[in-house]
Parts: C-alpha cells; structure tokens; sequence
C-alpha cells in the first residue's frame, strides 16, 4: 500500500497556521495503525516514510509505503482495509488530500506434502541427514511467482540469521551445507519418477 498525502506548505515560522502538515496527517495514520503481527498468519508494517522539502516549510506532501502478509485471504482483505481507513482518517482530520494505491506484490502458497517438489526436498534433507521440517512462512519470494504461474516449487531455508537486520549473516557451515543440499536435491530429482 502507498499513501501520498497532499497538504498545504506554508512559512513555519512566519505562518504555520496557513499549511496543513502532509507529515502530521501521515504520522497520525501510522500512529492508528495495528502493525507487527495481527495474528497467527498476519503482519503488517509500515517500512518507507518520505515528505518535506525543508526544516522552515510546514511540509506539503508525504508519502508512506507498507504491507499487510497473510495465510488468509479474508484476513489480509481486512486488515488492508484497516490501514486504508487509518490512512483515510488521518486526512480527513488533517483537512488534506490522500491518494491510496493497493497493489499484491506476490500470492501465497501451500502445497501438499506429496507434491514433487515437496518430496524431492525432503528426500535430499533425509539423505544429508536433517529431518525435513514443513512449515509456512511469511516471507515472500521468486518461489511465489513459480508457484502463481503454476510452477510447483518450496523454498529451503539455509540457514540465514538475524534476517533484515544490519547483522544478517550466513555461519560458513551453513553455507556448505546448502552446497551439499543443492547437489542432495539433484540426485533426489533424478531418481523421482514422478
């Protein structure tokens, strides 16, 4: 989701009650927003905020841009309809202009554990040694759009820690693990007869 709030700029310091702060209205709507994990299967974050043009200038546009994740489709309807009517508020108080564009960035997925590609990972993890370990994820990734286009495929965690964060790193063990995976998953997908 992006929001871009149109205000109305104005001297700071000679006339701030001529403008209407386009940041203000902006941080009012994130500050009414339930964010982090709404659920079991939902999140939602506000992660990009932009506006202004100077420190003196009550600040005429500002833009916010976000998400909302989930495993359910009646859940992420919702709460996507929870940060546009914070959004929505927000500049209507403000006495502002919103503009608000919605648009799915990627499709969910779930595959039975009989799937082929599911059974070719978990003969590679059981040939290396490592109990397969099915679970759903929230993050999102080229495997949503091979699965969208109908293209069955899992992704396979290596082992990445403190993912997002300025100290995200990959133990070298991990690494070699994945070499060792990548060459378990071939041998897996050549002996499958489907």
């Amino acid at each position: 989701m992006t929001a871009e709030f149109h205000g109305v700029a104005a001297h700071a310091g000679i006339a701030p009650e001529m403008g209407r702060s386009a940041i203000a209205a902006a941080a009012a709507a994130v500050a009414a927003m339930k964010l982090g994990r709404i659920d079991a299967v939902t999140t939602a974050n506000i992660g990009l905020i932009n506006g202004g043009s100077a420190l003196n200038v009550v600040p005429e546009r500002c833009r916010i841009e976000g998400e909302v994740r989930s495993h359910d489709a009646a859940q992420l309807a919702a709460h996507t309809a929870h940060l546009i009517d914070a959004v929505e508020l927000a500049a209507g108080v403000a006495g502002i202009d919103v503009e608000v564009t919605v648009r799915d960035a990627f499709t969910g997925f779930c595959l039975d554990d009989d799937a082929l590609p599911v059974r070719i990972a978990c003969a590679a993890l059981r040939e290396l040694g490592r109990p397969p370990r099915i679970a759903a994820s929230g993050g999102g990734s080229d495997v949503n759009v091979y699965n969208a286009g109908g293209l069955p495929s899992v992704n396979l965690s290596v082992g990445t820690e403190l993912v997002h964060t300025p100290d995200e790193y990959l133990p070298v063990e991990r690494l070699a693990d994945a070499y060792r995976l990548l060459h378990a998953l071939l041998r897996a997908a050549a002996a499958t007869t489907e």
